[in-house]
């Protein structure tokens, strides 16, 4: 159960986005952050926040490689679970999506559903950055790709006004 998500697999969003770009790093794992810099009321930066690397993982490059090329396919394969939203995002996106079975309890009675599932990673303005979106009892993965394609849709347009968030 473990190896495909089900059962008692308990991970975070961030631990999930975390794990992922200790891959893209080549097995470099640093501390979550939220933040880029910190700025007073008059826009001046008080603080600019550095990357702190907290260890190193052994990883095999042909692993990564393999990973690498799934998630791509994953967006630009036709046959990829993110193709129909993700393929034509600016960002070179490549993702895994996932639905994990689950249940929960409604007036003593078990109901069965489904979480979905994206993980991921994208250019931006010169960086890589890697994400994950998690729907509790949302359906299947392709459910959570199209959060993915909204948010992606209005970063490349810079939050323009029409963006729907």
């Amino acid at each position: 159960n473990a190896v495909i998500g089900q059962g008692f697999t308990l991970v975070t969003p961030l631990q999930l986005a975390n794990a992922l770009a200790t891959i893209v790093n080549g097995g470099n794992y640093y501390e979550p952050s939220v933040i880029d810099h910190i700025e007073d009321q008059l826009g001046n930066v008080v603080e600019t926040h550095q990357p702190e690397l907290a260890r190193q993982v052994a990883m095999d490059p042909k692993t990564v490689q393999l990973i690498s090329e799934g998630m791509w396919g994953t967006v630009n394969s036709p046959q990829g679970t993110a193709y129909r939203y993700l393929h034509n995002s600016p960002g070179n996106f490549i993702a895994k999506t996932g639905s994990a079975e689950t249940f929960r309890t409604v007036d003593g009675q078990l109901i069965p559903g489904v979480h979905g599932w994206i993980v991921g990673a994208f250019d931006y303005d010169g960086h890589k950055y890697t994400f994950a979106v998690h729907m509790a009892f949302g359906g299947g993965g392709w459910n959570a790709v199209q959060v993915m394609q909204k948010f992606a849709k209005c970063l490349f347009s810079d939050f323009a006004p029409q963006c729907q968030y």
